[in-house]
Parts: structure tokens; C-alpha cells; sequence
């Protein structure tokens, strides 16, 4: 047992060893924080014994965004491994080089050696019979999808099942102690059936049959045992107790259900414990160990808390403000062994933001300014009338009928409905000849009462046909590409901007009509005064983009009222023969970078660089990359060595490499490493080359575009490629438009950006947390700015919700912001909005309710 109270030699001993030999002050050892000190100090108070709170099973570390979460888990895995324990952490996959980053910084720091930490990234690697580390790394990193894998009739398949086999006819290399009886039986039952047949039994380990759930138990025995689960963005796919039937059914869950058999202690990361409502609390605390009737105590405190809070807000009088205050402590006072979080605007700390509270009040983020898209125009409103009375109209056979209110507010297209007029597709609001013999079975009253609510249908589709054929024109779309454009393209100081919204098809109208935009702008800079500075009129590429929905973009640009002005009569052909002249002359201008990057190459001692320097075809690419590194240098002031530059090329590439998805793609990151320049010229050189060449299609998106869409369709070495660029304030892109589930977690995007856009609203606040968080983190370049002027009470983080007026999309933004209340009340102590025309005795009240709302910040911090 490595969990003993600090007298005795455990993790309790460990952590005060760290906390002593860790200076709050600064210096080489001041890797935590005095924050981050204080919640490793308030989990070793949970989870060790003899602590101040006492042995728990687990713990939710629930820091506000940015606040170093993972740093702080490391702290205590490091605690543990010196203890004698094992540590597994469970993560997003996008973000396992980030912990793998964590661990080696932490691990070099304080001369730990890095082969104490194994990633197990997919199930084959479970399956390798010669992997024989697996059950004796310190620490074990696993993706949330490790178990999302098919079984189907493939090669593949055929192998991991003969993998399985052998494994399991090794009698080896697996704990059959971990294991349940059932499994036991089942895994018997399977080595008889073996002998009788040669037939993998690929079809028993579909999804839902149970002998799948015993190879996967199988497969997770082989990890052996842990001290510690860590288990990072921990709200995500919560086991739901009111759905029985999908009761352990998400791979997660089935996940973390194994390891928790192996694991007495449990350390969940998540920014966003509470999302919608009081039973949140009890699927959070039953994930972090929490009995059944534990959870449900403090789910009922949460829902008596939220309904004082609803009450004081609604009439703020003294009865009110006192019962709140009550159930206040109360829910605090069942939560607080379990959960721990520092807000960032602590009173106290001396970060940044501390002192701007201090000295500017609260509202260091900006939300005052919504974008407001207004029904104009004489499409629009006809397609608005033409949705609304779609939606209330009795069902039709319109397809997704009642869905085009929400689609028209969120900036869809609606082509497809439109299309459906002529189309005849089954299950649109034509009939198919199928239907039509239905019809004449029915009476002719009900016939002909189908038949008008067609001819309506019909009529309101009709209505909204010039909108659906034009998508660029959305009023939700403009108002967005008018405000992102004000603050990315704004004269000599422009910023970037991180747009968020749930829904791909819009997202890419809405990147590629700002590309669109800033290609015609610069065109005509070009052409106006081409002696201007380069940086204001280049644009990567000899020709236009020739993708369809780009070129429908560019022509929609081209009739925009603005767009036509800046054009004074230039068209399509004048266009596409400027960008082909910019193209010229930026590349004549950047000769002599490419001179000297050439020469460079030439002379090196690395092989692999030198056999670029006489290819035509791969050359460009390279000094592309190089020139985007050397201008980002000279943008602070600094002139750097080209040597320094290919080094730095390298790093990127490995580094935003190691974490592609198929190993094959990974080969690239095991050798192309830096300082490494000991490999065979020729043959090999060559090869390595070419590797590093079909790398550069991806890192391109440096300066590629002006605005790039971050989506699912994202491979996780390019949302790597974008990070690292978008956090680079002289390179492309300036705006990056997001998918919220691709992009909400894990990345850190706040080193050249403080304006998050809302583009389509959520439901749940937690969601716009996690979005906002992106660029509220520590060391951001709102902190930046700050530390320049700290009197300066303007300077805050921008968070620009777009609404649709006069349609659903208002309703929903109302809906999510009240549920935002809720959140901030809850999880910030933020009840009541500071207000200089309240009466002194209602300023008063409101006061003494935001100090009552529950804190959870460690105590050592606390004054």
C-alpha cells in the first residue's frame, strides 16, 4: 500500500518531499506554481491516509481552464512512481504528445528517465506478444478511444485474432487474476473450442457480444496493475444510470470499468465538472469513486443550491440571500471532499489576472457585444416566413421539416430542402410511386387533406428557393465575416480571431468566403501600389483555388457591395491574371532567402537537406517552411541562423508527427529527430527526404490561407500543424474556424489570440467553457498585453456570440446564456453582476450573496 498518511514512507512522504524542494518563488525548481502547489498539496490531503479530509477513492481536479490541470497530475504521478506505485492516464487522443510532453519536461526537471513512460495507442498494441513492457512501465498513457476498434472480415481482423489466440495459448504475458470469473470461463470455454476447430471466431467479438467484453478485459490484464487512474477530461461520455439498457456501454466507460479493478485511487481532470443540471454532480463523483448514495446526497445539495440560486436572482431580498447562504455552504460542504478548483481570479495570487482584478474588477472577459445578424434583404425574408411556416404547419413529407428553423438560424444551406422541389427523393415531400398506391388505399377526405398540405409545402419550399442558391448571402454569415474581418484585417495591429460552431457545412461557407474577401483586398493592394510592404498583398499560390466551393465563394465575393467598391470595375480575369503577376514578384523578392537557404543546403553536413538543394520540384516547399520560420523570428526582432531554423523545422516535424494515427505515418517522427546527422548519404538521405517532403503538403497550412477550417476530417499531424501556426502572430491563418467537437479540447491556441466568435450557439455551457478556454490560459496573449498595460482596464478577452434576430437562433442563445448564469454562479461565485446603479442596500445584498456562492480554491491560497 503506497497511500499512508506523510510519517510513513508512501505518496503522502513524496509529495512533501516535492512541495519542499519546489520554490514558489521562481528559480530552476519553481516548476508548480503557488497554485499548482496548493492542489497537490489538497490531493494529497484526499487521498492519502491520515490526511486533513481523509482516504478518499478519488478526486476531481476542476481548475479553470489554462490552469496547468496536467502539470499538477504529473506532480502527483511523479509522487507516486518515487513511492514504488504504477500510474495509468487515460486522455483524448488529440492530446497524448501533450501529456507525453508533460511527463518529459516534468520527468527531465528532476532527472527522471524517460523510459518510464509507454503510450499504448490502439489495441494491437495490447496484442504484440512482443511487447513485454506493457505490464512494467511506470506510467502508461491510453487514448478514451482505445477501445473503439472493429472486428469485421478484414486481414486485420484475421491477425489480431490469430494475435489472440497465441497470446492466450502462451498461458503468458496476461493476468488471469485480473480477470473475473466469468471471464475466466469464457476464456476457457474459447481455448476448448480452439482445439476443435481452426475458424477465428472473428464474428463472437462484434460489439455487444460478451465475448468481446472478455478479450477486451483480456487484452487491459495485461497492463497489470495501477495506484492510479488518472483520467483526463473526465466529464466526457458519463455512464448514464437512467438509461439502463446503454449502462456501460460507451467504449470510455467499458475503459475505465476495467482499470478501475486494478486501480484504488482515481484523479479526474476536467474544467467542466457541472454542465446542465444537479445529477451531473452524481455521475462526476460515482467516475472519481463516489458510492451511489454518496453521488446522490451531493446531487440533491446541488439541486437545493440551484434552486435558492434561481430564487435570490429572481427577487434579491434579504429571506432569499439568507437561505442561499445556507444551502451555499451546505452544497459546498458535501462537495469540497471531493473536488478541488482554482479559479483564475483568486484574490491573493499575483498572477495576471489577479492583479487586473484587483485593479479593474472581475470582468476580465468581454461579453457584452453580441454580433447581430438582422432579417434584410428581399430573399431573406421571405425564406424566414417561408421556415416558420413550414415548421407549424402539420407534418408533411417534407424531409426534416421541423429541423430547417434550427437550419436557417445556424447559417446551413438550404439547397438540399430547396432541391427536394424537383428532386423526388424518398422521404422529401414529393410522393414516390410507392406512396402514390398508398394514397388511393386512404379515404378521399384524407387524401385531399395530404394532398393541400403538399401544395403548401410546396409553396413555402418554392419561397425559399433564391436563399437556398445563395448561401454566401446568409445575414448570420455576414455579420460574422464583417466583425472577424475587423478585428483580423484591422490596419497596422491586426489580431487573430477562433471561431467555434457545431455544424461542418457552414464553417467551410463561412472560411471560404473569408478567403475569398482577403485574396480580392489584397489584389487590388497589389495592384494599386506594388511597391507596398509584400506582407500586405502576397497570397501563397500562382493561381486561384480551384475547388468548387471556393470558386462559388470567390464569385459570391465579387458581388458583395464593399467588395464591388474596392473592385472599380476589375472582373474574374483581371483577377486571376494579378494573382499570377503577385505571385512573380513576391517570389522574385523572396530570391534572396531562397539563395541563401539553397546554398545552405548545399554546404550542410545533413544529406537529407543537401539532397533538396538541387531538386526544382521539392526545393520550393522547403524554403517555404524555413522563410515562414525566419519571418515569425525577425517579426521579434530577431535575425536567426539558418542552422538554428532547419533544427526548429525538425522539431516541428517530430513533434507534430509522433502522434499520427496509422504507425506508418509514424516512421517519419522516429527519424527525422534533431541533432541527428549520422545516417547514410545516398539511398537513405534520399528516402528521408521524400518522407520530409510529403510532410511539408501538411505543414503548409503555416501560411496557406488566410482563414482554415479545423474539422473532424482533420488528421491529427495537420490540427497539430495549425496549432503551432495559429499560435505564430506574423503567419497564416489569421482566423481559424473550428468544429467545436474537433477543437474545444486540448489545443492551445491563446499565444496570438484573446477573440473567441460564437457562430452557432450550444446547449451546454460547459461546451462554451471549453471553447472560451482555448485562449484563456496562463501565459496567454491577453496576459501579455496586460503586462505591457496593466492600467489599460480595456484590454480584455473577446467573446462574440452571433445571433440571428427574429428567428429560433434567438430563443436558443437566450436559453444557453441563462444555463451560463447557472454555470458561472455555480462553479465561479459569479450570482450577481457588479452594478453601479443599484441602491446601496441592494449593492450590499448582491455582495454578501457572490461571497456566499461556494468556493472550492485550496486553502493555502485562500487570504
Amino acid at each position: 500500500m503506497i497511500w499512508p498518511s506523510e510519517s510513513e514512507p508512501g505518496v503522502a512522504h513524496e509529495i512533501g518531499k516535492l512541495l519542499d524542494g519546489i520554490s514558489p518563488a521562481g528559480g530552476a525548481q519553481s516548476w508548480l506554481d503557488e497554485g499548482q502547489r496548493a492542489s497537490l498539496a489538497a490531493l494529497r490531503d484526499r487521498l492519502c491516509e491520515g490526511g486533513k479530509i481523509g482516504s478518499k477513492p478519488g478526486a476531481i481536479l476542476a481548475d479553470e481552464v489554462g490552469m496547468g490541470k496536467t502539470r499538477i497530475a504529473v506532480a502527483l504521478a511523479l509522487a507516486v512512481i518515487r513511492a514504488g506505485g504504477r500510474i495509468a492516464v487515460v486522455v483524448p487522443p488529440g492530446l497524448i504528445h501533450q501529456w507525453k510532453r508533460e511527463f518529459q519536461e516534468v520527468f527531465s526537471r528532476v532527472g527522471e528517465t524517460a523510459d518510464r513512460l509507454q503510450i499504448v495507442r490502439r489495441i494491437d498494441d495490447l496484442l504484440a506478444q512482443s511487447n513485454s513492457s506493457l505490464g512494467k512501465a511506470s506510467v502508461v498513457l491510453l487514448p478514451h478511444g482505445l477501445l473503439n476498434f472493429r472486428m469485421g472480415d478484414g486481414a486485420n481482423t484475421e491477425a489480431r485474432v490469430n494475435a489472440y489466440m497465441a497470446i492466450l495459448n502462451s498461458r503468458h504475458n496476461f493476468r488471469r487474476d485480473l480477470l473475473t470469473d466469468d471471464e475466466r470461463k469464457t476464456l476457457r470455454g474459447l481455448a476448448e473450442s480452439l482445439r476443435r476447430t481452426t475458424a477465428p471466431p472473428r464474428q463472437d467479438l462484434g460489439v455487444g457480444r460478451n465475448e468481446r467484453r472478455t478479450f477486451i478485459s483480456f487484452l487491459l490484464s495485461r497492463l497489470g496493475c495501477f495506484d492510479l487512474l488518472v483520467i483526463d477530461e473526465a466529464h466526457k461520455n458519463k455512464r448514464n444510470d437512467d438509461a439502463p439498457d446503454r449502462k456501460g456501454e460507451n467504449n470510455l466507460t467499458q475503459l475505465l470499468e476495467r482499470l478501475e479493478r486494478t486501480s484504488p485511487k482515481r484523479l479526474c481532470l476536467t474544467a467542466t465538472p457541472f454542465e446542465l443540471e444537479a445529477k451531473n454532480w452524481a455521475q462526476i463523483l460515482k467516475r472519481a469513486g463516489a458510492t451511489d448514495e454518496e453521488a446522490r446526497v451531493i446531487s440533491d445539495a446541488a439541486s437545493t443550491f440551484l434552486n435558492s440560486l434561481k430564487a435570490v436572482q429572481f427577487a434579491p431580498i434579504h429571506d432569499r440571500a439568507e437561505q442561499f447562504k445556507k444551502d451555499s455552504t451546505d452544497f459546498k460542504d458535501r462537495l469540497c471532499p471531493w473536488l478541488i478548483r482554482r479559479r483564475k481570479a483568486v484574490s491573493g495570487d499575483d498572477s495576471v489576472i489577479a492583479r487586473y482584478v484587483r485593479d479593474h474588477g472581475r470582468n476580465y472577459r468581454d461579453h457584452d457585444i453580441t454580433v447581430k445578424a438582422e432579417i434584410s434583404g428581399a430573399v431573406w425574408p421571405r425564406a424566414v416566413m417561408a421556415v416558420e411556416a413550414l415548421s407549424m404547419m402539420p407534418a408533411t413529407d417534407v424531409r426534416k421539416q421541423k429541423w430547417l428553423r434550427l437550419a436557417l438560424a445556424r447559417g446551413f444551406s438550404l439547397s438540399a430542402a430547396v432541391d427536394a422541389i424537383s428532386g423526388g427523393e424518398i422521404g422529401d415531400w414529393s410522393r414516390t410511386d410507392q406512396e402514390s398506391r398508398e394514397d388511393q388505399t386512404e379515404p378521399a377526405v384524407a387524401a385531399d387533406q395530404k394532398d393541400r398540405r403538399r401544395a403548401r409545402a410546396e409553396y413555402w419550399l418554392k419561397a425559399m428557393a433564391p436563399a437556398g442558391k445563395a448561401p454566401y448571402s446568409h445575414p448570420t454569415l455576414v455579420a460574422a465575416v464583417t466583425e472577424i474581418e475587423r478585428i483580423a484585417t484591422h490596419g497596422d495591429s491586426p489580431e487573430k480571431v477562433l471561431v467555434f460552431g457545431r455544424f461542418t457545412e457552414a464553417l467551410k461557407n463561412l472560411a471560404d468566403l473569408l478567403n475569398a474577401r482577403e485574396l480580392i483586398r489584397r489584389l487590388m493592394i497589389f495592384k494599386h501600389d506594388r511597391d507596398a510592404p509584400a506582407s500586405k498583398w502576397v497570397w501563397p499560390g500562382r493561381v486561384l483555388p480551384d475547388t468548387g466551393n471556393f470558386q462559388a465563394a470567390f464569385h459570391a465575393a465579387l458581388k458583395m457591395e464593399d467588395m464591388v467598391r474596392l473592385l472599380g470595375g476589375n472582373d474574374y480575369v483581371s483577377l486571376v491574371k494579378l494573382v499570377e503577376d503577385q505571385y512573380d514578384k513576391h517570389r522574385s523578392l523572396r530570391e534572396k532567402d531562397f539563395r541563401a537557404i539553397r546554398e545552405f543546403a548545399k554546404e550542410s553536413s545533413d544529406p537529407a537537406l543537401r539532397s533538396f538543394s538541387d531538386q526544382e520540384d521539392r526545393f520550393p516547399a522547403l524554403a517555404s517552411a524555413l522563410i515562414e520560420i525566419l519571418d515569425e523570428h525577425r517579426a521579434h526582432g530577431v535575425e536567426t541562423q539558418l542552422d538554428k531554423v532547419w533544427k526548429e523545422f525538425k522539431r516541428d516535424l517530430r513533434q507534430l508527427e509522433e502522434d499520427a494515427d496509422k504507425v506508418e505515418d509514424r516512421k517519419l517522427a522516429d527519424r527525422v529527430s534533431v541533432g541527428q546527422e549520422e545516417y547514410a548519404d545516398g539511398a537513405e538521405a534520399r528516402e528521408l527526404a521524400e518522407d520530409i517532403s510529403f510532410a511539408l503538403h501538411e505543414y503548409q497550412g503555416r501560411s496557406g490561407r488566410f482563414a482554415r477550417i479545423l474539422d473532424g476530417g482533420t488528421k491529427a499531424s495537420a490540427r497539430q500543424h495549425l496549432q503551432s501556426a495559429f499560435n505564430r502572430r506574423s503567419s497564416w491563418p489569421m482566423v481559424l474556424v473550428a468544429q467545436s467537437l474537433v477543437g474545444r479540447e486540448g489545443l492551445n491556441l491563446h499565444k496570438a489570440c484573446r477573440t473567441v466568435v460564437l457562430f452557432q450557439p450550444e446547449w451546454n455551457p460547459g461546451v462554451v467553457e471549453q471553447q472560451i478556454g482555448r485562449v484563456d490560459r496562463m501565459g496567454s496573449l491577453w496576459e501579455e498585453m496586460v503586462k505591457q498595460d496593466p492600467s489599460n482596464k480595456t484590454i480584455r478577452i473577446r467573446v462574440l456570440p452571433v445571433m440571428f434576430r427574429g428567428t429560433y437562433d434567438e430563443h436558443n442563445w437566450k436559453v444557453l446564456m441563462a444555463r451560463w448564469d447557472d454555470y458561472r454562479a455555480q462553479m465561479s461565485g459569479e450570482v450577481f453582476a457588479v452594478n453601479c446603479n443599484d441602491d446601496p442596500e441592494l449593492s450590499n445584498l448582491k455582495e454578501m450573496v457572490n461571497k456566499s456562492a461556494p468556493d472550492f480554491t485550496p486553502p493555502s491560497i485562500v487570504r
